[in-house]
């Protein structure tokens, strides 16, 4: 009698689960994804394919050629520039600018070693995700564009910065700098989002399952180990990576303050200093809270999950089967919520958002109250330099204005 309810219910819910599918168009993670996708593999990020439908993701050597590529003119040209540059004794405000490069240029060339590091993880990661339907959005090319648009600001503020001789052997290196960080946020943050809609749709059907027998209870726990695999792999692979990409939108953001702290003159021409200085800064801002906003969704979608399941346990009657496993998976849960792991740090969340905030705001605070911009030698001096397009603006006299011309 039990039995034939349980059975009776599971029926019900699943016509009610197949015409929402219908309803909503689904596709597998890597075709709902698919622009983000070949994004990551035109930079040399994803190193992995499959042939066909039934066969198994496999290393993908032709990848390799992109990053092969890039990791190449990141380190010729990128290398060769800095050296050079070095050699002019360029203007201190000039160096700030080039840290958001440098840095950038590290970055780039760790995320291709994590990539090859990483690339069997994530042929097993690739496998686990095609089983999970992800509904295909217009907000995913929306956030495609915020991704091409930050790098594009970051690249054109770095390059308007040189003398007209000086960009065409800096953009190919620039260029690259500024994409593949950019794409890389992309491609962690489609992967929070296809594991935050396999916790919602978790939910959902805990949330309108009318009976509870055993298999009802064991189907649920199944998914949920399923999710915590693919959030172990997913940490393993990223964890690292987002430590990194956090700790160098952090400095970015204090070497563009520090830029704009150190000008002394804001008249018309060096208003330009400041849109190109402010941009990159309002970007990064944004790029900063992107990540935590993907980070903090997860978690929220994994606490409505915990909420139906405790929820749950309270409609089974007390002392049985059901009920005793249902409490053991809430256990469980509370004590591993879905969250995407920062090396060193706590989950990545709106916390996290907060915490950096704070201490780029604290940075900011203690340069204009205990700092004096004459300790500092923001200007090169040299006449001949051809990187003191913009010094006047950051020396107290005129006898640079001639520059600008």
């Amino acid at each position: 009698m039990n039995g034939n309810l349980c059975l009776e219910s599971n029926k019900n819910g699943g016509e009610e689960e197949t015409s929402s599918q219908a309803s909503a168009k689904e596709l597998p993670m890597e075709e709902a994804y698919g622009a983000t996708i070949k994004f990551a593999r035109l930079v040399g990020l994803h190193l992995v394919t499959k042939k066909g439908e039934e066969q198994p993701y496999i290393f993908n050597h032709r990848a390799m050629v992109p990053l092969v590529i890039c990791s190449l003119i990141i380190l010729a040209n990128q290398g060769s520039l800095l050296a050079y540059t070095l050699s002019l004794h360029p203007p201190f405000w000039f160096l700030v600018m080039q840290i958001p490069l440098v840095f950038g240029c590290g970055f780039s060339l760790f995320a291709y070693i994590q990539s090859l590091r990483h690339s069997r993880r994530m042929m097993s990661y690739m496998a686990a995700l095609r089983t999970l339907k992800v509904p295909v959005t217009l907000r995913t090319r929306f956030i495609i564009g915020g991704a091409v648009s930050y790098a594009l600001v970051l690249g054109f503020c770095s390059l308007f910065l040189l003398s007209d001789w000086y960009v065409l052997p800096a953009l190919p290196s620039i260029i690259i700098i500024c994409f593949v960080p950019s794409v890389l946020d992309l491609y962690m943050g489609c992967f929070i989002m296809a594991l935050r809609t396999f916790t919602t749709k978790l939910t959902e059907k805990v949330r309108t399952q009318t009976s509870w027998c055993t298999e009802e209870v064991e189907a649920v726990a199944a998914e949920w180990i399923l999710l915590k695999k693919l959030l172990d792999i997913h940490n393993k692979i990223f964890s690292l990576t987002v430590h990194l990409r956090l700790l160098l939108l952090t400095l970015q953001s204090m070497a563009y303050l520090f830029v704009l702290w150190g000008m002394s003159r804001w008249d018309s021409g060096c208003l330009a200093v400041v849109v190109l200085t402010s941009l990159p800064h309002f970007e990064v801002t944004l790029r900063l809270g992107f990540l935590c906003t993907m980070g903090e969704r997860l978690l929220s979608s994994g606490e409505a999950l915990l909420a139906a399941v405790r929820a749950a346990a309270y409609t089974v009657k007390v002392a049985t089967h059901q009920h005793q496993e249902l409490i053991y998976l809430t256990a469980r849960m509370e004590a591993a919520p879905p969250a995407v792991h920062v090396w060193g740090m706590d989950s990545l969340s709106a916390r996290t958002c907060v915490s950096l905030t704070s201490l780029v705001t604290t940075y900011a605070l203690v340069l204009l109250q205990f700092c004096s911009r004459s300790d500092w030698r923001f200007t090169s001096g040299e006449r001949q330099h051809c990187m003191t397009r913009y010094d006047y603006c950051f020396s107290n006299s005129t006898e640079a204005s001639w520059m600008l011309y």
